[in-house]
């Protein structure tokens, strides 16, 4: 039945053929039902006694209505199976890259380093490790730890050196890493009031590799105006930086400008933006150096990289980890 309105009339239409082929239907479907009940049932006690199947590795799902007409892969399970938790990075620039794009920006700022002995087996280190502070978690557990306020923590190794990042809450390393636990930024003033901790906050960059890296303000922004935004802040460590300054500015007038240039180029720094700041200083005072000494010929500012270079973190091969 269709009602349409039109103005102030109503028009009814009823479609006689429709009714008609809805009985129909009803009809033979109750039919078919009652005859085909026995049956039904037959087979759903005969699945529950659970017949030979063609392999050992197959299940059959048994419904209200008969039996399924596929077999499961062996490879399905009602339980998740626990991926091997992956530590090991690949080398040194990837460790700077997970370190500083993917973990200090979600606030793991508190963080432990390390050296394994010779003598010790890493993996089964790191499945210790991991296992004994919870740093094998997916990202919903982690999502349901920060709500609950208990920390999360990450575990990093590079060849025999490890890294264990952890955010602030209840966790294990609170307690067994409170003498050795450092902070990659400096604790502003309303955070004892904001969070409640009023703990010690020993501020100490990540030395690794010649890089710096620690969690400060953005700086200026493009327009001038101060960045009220924290960020990851990678560049050159105090040593590193002397000894590169030292070594150009030694052969700044003694070289070519496109040796100069390579020089600059197979440097091996990634180009984040404090540390390609410190390459533009050095490649200024080499400039000026070889101004002074009456060369003309000035190294072309060109040869500096400014991207960073993709790069994957983490090794394919995992040893397996201790499941929770």
């Amino acid at each position: 039945m269709f009602i349409s309105r039109k103005g102030n009339m109503f028009s009814v239409a009823i479609n006689k053929n429709m009714v008609s082929q809805g009985k129909k239907a009803r009809s033979v479907l109750a039919s078919h039902d009652a005859t085909a009940l026995p049956t039904r049932q037959k087979n759903a006690s005969a699945a529950v006694q659970g017949p030979p199947c063609d392999t050992p590795s197959t299940q059959r799902f048994v419904f209200q209505g008969g039996t399924a007409n596929f077999a499961v892969p062996p490879s399905f399970s009602p339980v998740r199976r626990r991926k091997p938790a992956v530590c090991e990075v690949r080398s040194l620039t990837a460790l700077v890259k997970q370190i500083a794009v993917h973990t200090l920006r979600w606030g793991y700022w508190w963080y432990v380093s390390g050296i394994i002995p010779e003598h010790k087996d890493a993996k089964s280190i790191d499945g210790r490790l991991m296992d004994k502070y919870a740093a094998n978690l997916s990202e919903a557990s982690r999502y349901r730890r920060k709500q609950q306020g208990l920390a999360n923590v990450r575990y990093y190794r590079l060849g025999r050196r490890f890294f264990l990042f952890t955010t602030l809450g209840v966790s294990p390393i609170w307690q067994a890493e409170a003498a050795n636990l450092r902070c990659v930024r400096r604790a502003p003033r309303d955070w004892e009031k904001r969070t409640g901790y009023t703990g010690v906050f020993p501020y100490a960059p990540i030395q690794v590799g010649g890089y710096s890296i620690s969690y400060k303000p953005g700086g200026l922004t493009k327009k001038g105006k101060t960045d009220p935004k924290w960020h990851s802040h990678v560049e050159l460590d105090h040593k590193t930086y002397r000894d590169v300054k030292a070594t150009f500015l030694e052969v700044a007038t003694k070289r070519s400008a496109s040796q100069l240039g390579m020089m600059f180029y197979e440097l091996g720094f990634e180009p984040y933006k404090p540390l390609l700041r410190q390459l533009y200083a050095i490649h200024k005072r080499v400039n000026l150096k070889r101004r002074r000494s009456g060369i003309k010929v000035r190294v072309p500012r060109e040869f500096i990289p400014t991207k960073l270079r993709p790069a994957r973190v983490f090794l394919a091969e995992a040893g397996p980890a201790k499941s929770l």
